[in-house]
């Protein structure tokens, strides 16, 4: 594990807020040039990682990463790409999920990857039209699903495993 400081200007407005928001899953890790970590970045290639650039940069809380081949996500830009990179991409329709202060929230960040067999969502996907197709996506590749409330599910940002 890697722990450093990134010496990059920080504010509340974007691109300065989403220097973090990197996706990195297996061997590769998604992200835009423009808002994150050049840090980050040069660490995640020095890891032999392949980076799929893409134009959001909250590419962290837009996507879900199932396993190192497969994803769910609601941005189409971030789909096709990923597509073209090989991956297994589920596209489902934005919204349905939960964010103070927002019309609405992305699975990214409602979204916990425990560990290589277990998937952790803030809430229930029962009010997002695709719940079985999200549900069974994540099955068919042998992914346990966790829902840590009964509550609708809802964007915490990200989730970090931390374990002793």
């Amino acid at each position: 594990m890697h722990c450093a400081f990134i010496d990059e200007e920080q504010s509340a407005k974007y691109p300065h807020d989403a220097q973090l928001n990197v996706c990195a899953f297996g061997d590769k890790f998604i992200y835009n040039s423009r808002s994150a970590s050049r840090k980050i970045i040069e660490y995640l290639k020095a890891q032999g990682r392949e980076g799929i650039e893409c134009r959001q940069g909250y590419t962290k809380c837009s996507v879900c990463t199932v396993d190192n081949n497969s994803l769910i996500t609601s941005d189409s830009g971030i789909a096709e790409i990923c597509r073209k990179a090989g991956l297994e991409v589920l596209e489902i329709s934005p919204g349905h999920i939960e964010l103070g202060g927002f019309d609405y929230g992305f699975i990214g960040g409602a979204s916990i990857n425990l560990d290589d067999r277990m998937i952790a969502f803030t809430g229930a996907l029962s009010s997002h039209p695709q719940r079985e197709e999200i549900e069974l996506f994540i099955s068919s590749r042998g992914i346990d699903i966790f829902y840590l409330t009964d509550m609708p599910a809802f964007d915490i940002g990200s989730g970090i495993v931390i374990k002793t």
